[in-house]
């Protein structure tokens, strides 16, 4: 793997953490896949994504290995905001100008009119990103007898609800902003535990229904 990274480097690493042509893809896949060399080129890869969006307006640029990766890698930089701004915009190119032009589902293509097959799964990630971060179910192990709860309640939200059916039962995720604090409720199934990140700390959870005050920032 190490050699396929050296690799990669070298073809595709243009100095000052800007990958390829800078498009959200090169930066995004550079961060997934573990391009970088150290702590410094991640920190500018990181910066180069962010810039790559905003050359498109904070819209979607990118085709279906972007879709997996973009929102993701923004959420690690500490991004949600600005993923969840990508992902809501209404203007062409974009996953809501589909609903503006009367689509009620995911296309083949972000410009309908070019869309071969008007109910393809083909960006459909953004719904898996959106119950790892905006509701915090993620990092699951062993078909979820462990897994981790940590929502980004982005201000640009007042709530999040999400449910998962697991082998174990129900995993429930729900946060409401209310009265200068957010409300932070979850379920975790029998037979399974669940680190809980809130507050700036972490904590684990066995079964049953649990609730948190968070900080606002938080």
């Amino acid at each position: 793997a190490e050699a396929y990274r050296q690799a990669a480097r070298r073809e595709f690493y243009r100095g000052g953490g800007l990958w390829e042509n800078g498009s959200q893809t090169s930066q995004a896949c550079a961060l997934a896949f573990g391009l970088c060399a150290d702590e410094e080129t991640r920190r500018l890869t990181g910066e180069r994504l962010v810039e790559a969006v905003h050359r498109a307006d904070d819209h979607p640029d990118f085709g279906i290995v972007g879709s997996k990766h973009v929102f993701r890698e923004l959420s690690k930089l500490g991004r949600t905001d600005l993923a969840f701004r990508m992902a809501t915009q209404k203007t062409l190119p974009s996953f809501l100008y589909w609903k503006e032009r009367g689509g009620t589902t995911f296309m083949e293509e972000l410009d309908p009119d070019k869309a071969p097959s008007q109910n393809h799964v083909m960006f459909g990630d953004v719904m898996a990103w959106a119950y790892q971060y905006l509701a915090g179910i993620r990092d699951v192990e062993d078909g979820f007898r462990r897994f981790t709860l940590a929502p980004d309640c982005i201000t640009a939200l007042d709530y999040v609800t999400a449910r998962v059916e697991t082998p174990y039962g129900v995993v429930s995720s729900a946060w409401r902003r209310q009265d200068g604090h957010i409300r932070y409720e979850f379920t975790v199934p029998p037979g399974t535990r669940a680190e809980v990140r809130a507050n700036g700390t972490s904590a684990v959870y066995g079964p049953g229904t649990h609730g948190l005050e968070m900080k606002e920032n938080d």
